[in-house]
This record gives structure tokens, C-alpha cells and sequence, in this order.
């Protein structure tokens, strides 16, 4: 009876919100990106808050605890990290294109 409980568990919690599986630092590169795009100039303060208020209820990050948020601005860094080791222009331009298209 356990084993069975514990296979319909497991299978309903595939099907029950698989967005919400993302993690900080996956989370962080998102809004490492919101911040890159706005700093380029690729969409302006209204659409940047916009889409960080977006990430923020998909992701329920109020309800987070603090350890979850200090790696949200881990994987923030690491993404601006990223972003300034020399990325082409051009993979900038398709981010933001892909932030605008997807959140907004």
C-alpha cells in the first residue's frame, strides 16, 4: 500500500506545476537578463518592472526563504558574469527578444 502511495505521489507531482521547479540560480539568470536588457536600453523601466514582477509571482519568490533569495542573486551575478566575458552584441539583442516575446 506504501509502495503504491508513494508512485502516485511521485507521478502527480510531475504533472503539478513543473514550472515552479525551476532553480535560484535559474531564477537569478532571469533577472540577470531583465537587468542586462535595461542597461542595454532594450526595454525601458515600465517593461523592466513588468517582467521582474512576472518572474516574481511565477515563481513565488515572496514566499521564499532568505537562503533561496541570496542564491537568486548569486545566479544574478553570475549571469552578469557571463554576459561580460565578452558575449557578442547579437546574443544580447536575441535575449532581449526572447525576455520581450516570453514576458511581456
Amino acid at each position: 500500500m506504501k509502495k503504491t502511495t508513494v508512485i502516485v505521489v511521485a507521478i502527480a507531482s510531475l504533472y503539478v506545476a513543473p514550472t515552479l521547479a525551476k532553480s535560484a540560480q535559474e531564477i537569478g539568470k532571469i533577472f540577470g537578463q531583465i537587468e542586462a536588457c535595461a542597461i542595454k536600453q532594450d526595454i525601458n523601466d515600465i517593461e523592466k518592472g513588468i517582467i521582474k514582477l512576472k518572474v516574481a509571482d511565477k515563481y513565488d519568490l515572496s514566499g521564499r526563504n532568505e537562503w533561496f533569495k541570496k542564491q537568486v542573486t548569486k545566479g544574478q551575478f553570475k549571469e552578469f558574469k557571463r554576459l561580460d566575458n565578452g558575449s557578442p552584441e547579437w546574443t544580447k539583442d536575441i535575449m532581449c527578444g526572447v525576455l520581450r516575446d516570453k514576458w511581456l
